[in-house]
Formats: structure tokens, C-alpha cells, sequence
């Protein structure tokens, strides 16, 4: 996955946004969001992603997006976010540290 931000600046893994749009498109599916029933997808590769009320990928007590591959993506509200550590972390050893939304450079280069 790429780490950097799109022009709109939220990057979502593909496959999560794309099983995520699949549920908006469902009447079930809407209604399961909706009511807030549904936070915890996992995707057929065993990728598991957090949402909150508004889709939008977030969880506060841990990482948002678990890759099947390894990686791993904090996100609160939508935006890339980690107060204590990177807000990436591949499993290739890659990490990248954002702050509500904004990358930050990695502190151990300072």
C-alpha cells in the first residue's frame, strides 16, 4: 500500500474502502451502519478494518486497519492519527507518523 496522501488527503486501503462502498449499496448493509451495528469488517483476505458512525475509518484502541499482509493504519475520524508512535507500520519495517491528518517526520531523525 502507499503510505503517502492523496489529493483529498485520506488514503483508504482499496480493498477496505471498496467492501465498505459494497455496504452502502445494500439496503442491510446501510441499515447495519446506520445503526452503528456494523464498525468491524473483515475482508475476505482476513484484512480487518474499523469504522465509526459516519464510515469513516477510525478506532481509538488500536490500529484502524490490520492488512492481511501485516501492515497496520491508525486512523481516528477519518484521518491518519497516533499520538504514541507511527501511524503506519508495514510489515517490511516501514513506518510513517501522522497527526490528525498532517505527516509528521519520523522523531528519531531529529
Amino acid at each position: 500500500m502507499n503510505i503517502g496522501a492523496r489529493d483529498d488527503g485520506v488514503v483508504k486501503p482499496d480493498d477496505a474502502s471498496t467492501r465498505f462502498d459494497d455496504l452502502l449499496g445494500t439496503r442491510r448493509g446501510a441499515a447495519q451502519l446506520r445503526d452503528a451495528a456494523l464498525r468491524r469488517v473483515v475482508e475476505t483476505d482476513g484484512t480487518v478494518c474499523h469504522y465509526n458512525r459516519a464510515g469513516e475509518l477510525h478506532r481509538e484502541d488500536g490500529p484502524a486497519v490490520e492488512d492481511a499482509n501485516g501492515d497496520r493504519w491508525w486512523y481516528l475520524d477519518g484521518q491518519r492519527h497516533r499520538d504514541n508512535g507511527p501511524a503506519v507500520e508495514c510489515a517490511d519495517g516501514a513506518r510513517a507518523w501522522w497527526l490528525h491528518g498532517e505527516f509528521r517526520p519520523d522523531p528519531s531523525d531529529s
